[in-house]
């Protein structure tokens, strides 16, 4: 399970890239994901979880939620 100092750990994410000029999509509607030093932690854990099951194919979004959901309990917990 993470800790609270590998959460810690974890670096600080890419600033966010503005959008090209005469680009209509603006920062708030972009496709790009931002990622935060939670999501970073979450997706290490679901990569975690993936492994440990043997790597099974189309169940990411289970093992993903699985994964949200067992890292915020770690968070309220503490």
């Amino acid at each position: 399970m993470l800790g609270r100092k590998q959460a810690q750990e974890v670096t600080k994410p890419a600033p966010a890239k503005a959008p090209q000029k005469g680009s209509k999509t603006s920062p708030s509607t972009s496709k790009e994901f931002s990622r935060t030093p939670v999501s970073i932690s979450i997706e290490e854990h679901a990569y975690y979880l993936w492994e440990k099951e043997g790597k099974p194919e189309g169940r990411d979004l289970e093992i993903w939620l699985r994964a949200e959901k067992e890292f915020i309990s770690i968070i309220i917990k503490e």
